[in-house]
């Protein structure tokens, strides 16, 4: 697991934590400590103590620890000043905070009750920015300004450990040969003929770094956290000796960056600041029992009144699952722990009877980036990666009235992260990820005679296509697709088209080239009452 998957301190915003998570974590820094500040917002009247460190913003309650916030740097949107009524000065001028994070908005005043301290403003507002200014530090980065010269760019607190020639970057079917620059922060690669083609990926952003075989040989592949999009990069490095010299290099280099992570935010306080350790008062623990007040993660849309209303959340955070429906009850279906990244085989299932989300039948393999469909009272399960990470042709059907999963005939390629739609009784896949890369070809399962046939094939390759079927046509919107860039290098690209399959003349033929604003979305086929879309 890369340091980023399991960091939150700047990218969440939680109230009334235990003690533990109030200390620093390894390369939290605290930077600044401010007594008598006041939670305006949150807890008028209440004196209090803020601490600014490289991560993010704590302030507890000097009466009762136990209450307090920790504020995530990753999570403002803007920082101002403001007049507001305090209730231990009175009318003062204010530091207010908007933040966001998991989609709800949080607001936040604080105010210094020392008359004519500028302390609060200075601090919380430098430090942030220099958070703001550091990201290189910390964000996985394609095609930056990181190559000057044929030299690397360094940042302020970095050091090239090493420099290695002669690297292919395998995004491509020709590969790109180019150079490594191993630093004490992260590894950056550039094209030797075009410097603009590059990337730059922190240790903080890395799960792992393998050796692993490719159809270019041996290749020291690179996985990059969830949070940065999981990314996949392969590299290749002859001779072998010279490949696992320089893959143990950089497992030592991102071991040592895990234990003592470098954040690149830097800012320095004449008067250097105790401890956080030291300042933190240790909580004592309620004999009380807390229930979760753990936000939704789960929507449902009320067609009456427009509106989506909140389920309860998920027995467990998952990701890469599958989602179907049958006889009003809905079906989550395998996928990955959030938490452990564990490929899972378990089946939840929401009936909104109870209200409760509940276990059923297991899935016969644990499987994640697979699809599923509902069709006629049934729950089919297609594809995916297995924990080897190997692509799958298994079909699976659920019939929830047995309550049992049933093998069907296998697909005819194995792939993950493809399209699927139900259209004229037949299960029809397109595109997605197989075991060569992304994937053009399209099948369709006949549910009347259980064959898979072949169909034509999608212009282009690519994956995580919506499939829709409506009106009796079938459309295919969106995905990603290797385009050709302005520098002559093909990239991974996220494309926002729409193409209809012509059944008479089976092919297809586009009919959309852009759907503005529709980055990251997901198609599904229904239909809306016009009258109430305002309210949508």
């Amino acid at each position: 697991m890369s340091v980023l998957d399991a960091l939150w301190e700047d990218r969440d915003v939680r109230f009334d934590v235990s003690s533990q998570q109030m200390k620093t974590r390894p390369g939290e820094v605290l930077i600044d400590c401010l007594d008598s500040i006041e939670d305006t917002k949150g807890n008028n009247g209440d004196r209090g103590r803020l601490l600014v460190t490289n991560l993010r913003i704590l302030w507890h309650s000097l009466a009762l620890p136990r209450v307090n916030l920790s504020v995530g740097y990753n999570c403002i949107l803007t920082i101002t000043t403001r007049t507001a009524n305090s209730k231990l000065r009175g009318q003062t001028e204010a530091l207010y905070i908007l933040t966001k994070c998991n989609s709800t908005r949080f607001e936040f005043i604080f105010t210094n009750l020392v008359p004519g301290s500028p302390r609060l403003f200075t601090s919380v507002i430098a430090v942030h920015r220099a958070y703001e200014t550091s990201k290189m530090y910390r964000d996985f980065k394609l095609r930056s300004a990181l190559i000057q010269n044929k030299q690397l760019r360094l940042l302020p607190q970095e050091h090239v450990y090493d420099k290695i020639n002669g690297v292919w970057n395998l995004s491509s079917d020709q590969g790109n040969l180019g150079t490594f620059f191993v630093t004490n922060v992260r590894i950056v690669w550039h094209a030797n003929m075009n410097d603009s083609f590059n990337v730059s990926i922190p240790y903080l952003q890395i799960r792992s770094i393998k050796i692993r075989d490719s159809k270019f040989g041996l290749a020291l592949v690179i996985e990059s956290s969830q949070q940065s999009g999981g990314y996949v990069l392969g590299f290749k490095i002859d001779p072998v000796e010279k490949l696992q010299a320089s893959v143990k290099e950089i497992n030592s280099l991102h071991k040592v960056y895990s234990a003592s992570p470098i954040f690149g935010v830097d800012y320095k306080m004449e008067e250097k600041p105790q401890s956080l350790e030291a300042l933190t008062v240790e909580q004592i623990q309620d004999d009380v029992e807390i229930d979760s007040d753990d936000h939704p993660d789960a929507f449902v849309l009320d067609n009456v009144a427009s509106e989506w209303v909140g389920l309860p959340p998920l027995p467990s955070a998952r990701c890469l699952f599958g989602l179907g429906e049958a006889d009003d009850k809905i079906y989550v279906v395998a996928g990955k722990d959030l938490q452990t990244e564990a490929s899972l085989d378990s089946v939840l299932c929401y009936d909104p009877a109870t209200s409760k989300w509940n276990e059923v039948k297991k899935l016969p393999i644990k499987v994640y980036g697979h699809n599923v469909v509902s069709h006629k009272g049934m729950i089919y399960c297609l594809g995916g990666k297995t924990d080897d990470k190997k692509c799958t042709n298994r079909v699976f059907i659920y019939n929830p009235k047995k309550g049992d999963w049933k093998d069907m005939p296998p697909m005819k390629i194995p792939r993950s992260m493809f399209g699927v739609a139900i259209h004229k009784g037949k299960i029809v896949i397109a595109g997605g990820v197989t075991e060569d890369g992304l994937s053009s070809s399209v099948e369709a399962f006949d549910l009347t005679t259980n064959k898979w046939e072949a169909m034509t094939e999608f212009p282009q390759e690519r994956s995580s296509i919506s499939l829709v079927s409506l009106a009796g046509s079938l459309y295919a919107i969106s995905g990603f697709a290797m385009i050709q860039l302005d520098s002559q290098e093909f990239a991974p690209t996220e494309v926002n088209d729409i193409w209809k399959y012509e059944d008479d003349k089976k092919e297809w033929a586009g009919m959309l080239k852009e759907i503005r604003y529709a980055s990251g979305a997901s198609c599904l086929a229904t239909r809306l009452n016009l009258f109430k879309l305002s309210k949508l």
